[in-house]
C-alpha cells in the first residue's frame, strides 16, 4: 500500500537514502518519491490519502465513499453487504473509487 503514495516533490529531502557500493566508491544520493515502509508515518499517511480520495471523489460513489471512511483497518477492507446484488456494487465502486487515487483493489 505505501508504495502507492507519493510523497510531496518538497518533501522527498526528508527520505534522502546516502549509499556507496564500497569505501572506495563516491557516496551516492537517493531521494526516496514514495511513503517509506518502516517509518513512523506511513500507516498515518497511507490511510489519509484513503479518507481524501474518498472526500474528493466520493459522491460519485455512494456505496464507496462512507466505507473507505469507517471500513478499512489499514490496507484491509472490512465491510458487508445484505445481498449480492449490493455487494457487486459496492466491489464495482470501490475498485473505480480507489483507481482514481492509484491504488488496486485485492484480495
Amino acid at each position: 500500500m505505501y508504495r502507492q503514495v507519493r510523497v510531496a516533490e518538497d518533501n522527498t529531502k526528508f527520505q534522502r537514502i546516502v549509499w556507496r557500493e564500497n569505501p572506495e566508491s563516491e557516496i551516492e544520493n537517493y531521494e526516496l518519491l514514495i511513503v517509506t515502509f518502516g517509518i513512523t508515518s506511513a500507516p498515518y499517511l497511507a490511510v489519509r490519502v484513503l479518507n481524501q480520495i474518498s472526500l474528493d471523489e466520493g459522491e460519485n460513489f455512494p456505496l464507496a465513499a462512507p466505507r473507505v471512511l469507517q471500513a478499512f483497518y489499514m490496507d484491509d477492507l472490512m465491510t458487508g453487504c445484505c445481498d449480492v446484488k449490493e455487494g457487486v456494487e459496492v466491489y464495482k465502486q470501490m475498485t473505480e473509487l480507489l483507481a482514481r487515487g492509484g491504488f488496486k483493489l485485492q484480495k
